[in-house]
């Protein structure tokens, strides 16, 4: 019978145990930091070359948090040691973990599209069909639930030994690198039926993501890892010039500039690089960080605990919030051009943070409440492999 990476549960661990890492679930805060940060600089206007050079820098960084969190998914799982467990439970397990927040944050979006957003829709048939097949692909930045989905199936009968997940990355990360420069060539229409989905949502699609997610399982086996001056040198070089490379993207491309708009970005074959190597180096620094900082090491399992929740809930707080930085009479407002939209942009930014910080606190003193905000997987893997050992 199959068997599966340790399986993750919803229980809060009472002890982290020796195998806790306080870096992970920092570099974690990190990289959903900067998802929120991607919908808040969304409204920033770029008119003019800076403006424009500055909105391309802050979203590579702000955008880049969405394949640095799915790796670190792959390299939490991949760090459970417990005794595997068969598919079935497994992925009973991971259900709740994943499907039951994709269910209430779904259903949620879709009363606030037909009934909040640009006013009141209605239960008109155009309307609800166009929310219902979002809520399929995973509505707006939900997205993201719908890919964990697939990769938590995935899992379940993911190999366990060193050799065979090293093989199995390099064998996936070179298929996302080919699948993603095929889709910037293919002619339009050239998949028939399938080319519109694969054009406008490959992006959530687990063959075009798999090398970063096999990445993070394999380098699972490598912590806790230390840097050398070398190595970390070579690992900067190559964040700088993949981004670099991302950062000109849209000026020395020859493929057409509307399929690497918003989210499809992500599937340029230089996320890849520039993703290992920025969660290497902010893993690196938030481990210097910890070890001289009692504070930070004692938090790390708080904010690690809620960051995915405040990510499910950031939209709203947004929403609400938003608007009072974009009358007319303001003297700042955040749809002005950058660099001047930046003080704005941090202060809205600020304020979704806390207000979703304080809602998700909130909602997990309560069971269901923090069935539905997720977790830490770190620390759930660290209460699964405590039973397991037993």
């Amino acid at each position: 019978m199959p068997r599966t990476l340790a399986p993750p549960t919803s229980a809060p661990a009472r002890s982290l145990g020796a195998g806790y890492v306080p870096a992970l679930d920092l570099v974690r805060v990190v990289a959903l930091a900067g998802v929120v940060l991607t919908h808040v600089i969304a409204w920033a206007g770029r008119e003019g070359a800076e403006s424009e050079v500055w909105g391309r820098s802050i979203e590579l960084l702000a955008r880049s948090g969405v394949p640095c969190f799915l790796l670190l998914t792959g390299l939490l799982l991949g760090r459970s040691t417990g005794r595997p467990e068969a598919p079935s439970a497994y992925l009973r397990r991971r259900w709740l973990r994943i499907g039951t927040p994709w269910v209430f944050w779904s259903a949620l979006w879709l009363v606030a599209y037909l009934w909040i957003a640009d006013g009141i829709k209605g239960l008109t048939a155009p309307n609800l069909q166009e929310a219902l097949a979002a809520v399929s692909f995973g509505p707006g930045y939900l997205y993201f639930l719908v890919l964990v989905a697939q990769f938590t199936v995935l899992s379940a009968f993911w190999p366990r030994g060193r050799a065979a997940r090293l093989g199995l990355a390099v064998l996936l990360g070179g298929g996302q690198l080919a699948l993603g420069q095929a889709r910037l060539l293919a002619p339009p229409d050239s998949l028939g039926p399938l080319s519109e989905a694969i054009d406008l949502r490959a992006y959530e699609l687990a063959p075009y993501r798999a090398g970063t997610f096999a990445l993070g399982v394999a380098a699972a086996s490598w912590l806790p890892a230390r840097s050398t001056r070398g190595l970390a040198q070579c690992t900067l070089l190559v964040c700088a010039v993949a981004g670099l490379g991302l950062l000109y993207a849209p000026e020395y491309g020859w493929w057409n500039a509307d399929r690497m708009d918003g989210s499809r970005s992500l599937l340029h074959p230089l996320y890849l690089p520039f993703a290992v190597s920025e969660v290497a180096l902010l893993y690196w620094a938030a481990t210097a960080f910890a070890e001289g900082n009692a504070w930070l090491t004692k938090a790390a399992p708080l904010l690690g605990e809620v960051s995915f929740g405040v990510y499910l809930a950031h939209q709203y707080p947004l929403e609400l919030i938003g608007p009072l930085f974009q009358t007319a009479d303001a003297p700042w407002r955040r749809s002005n051009p950058l660099p001047d939209s930046l003080l704005p942009a941090a202060v809205l930014y600020g304020i979704t943070l806390a207000l979703a910080f304080v809602l998700v606190v909130l909602l997990r003193r309560f069971r269901l409440g923090r069935l539905l905000t997720g977790g830490s997987t770190q620390r759930s893997a660290a209460s699964a492999d405590a039973r397991s050992s037993r």
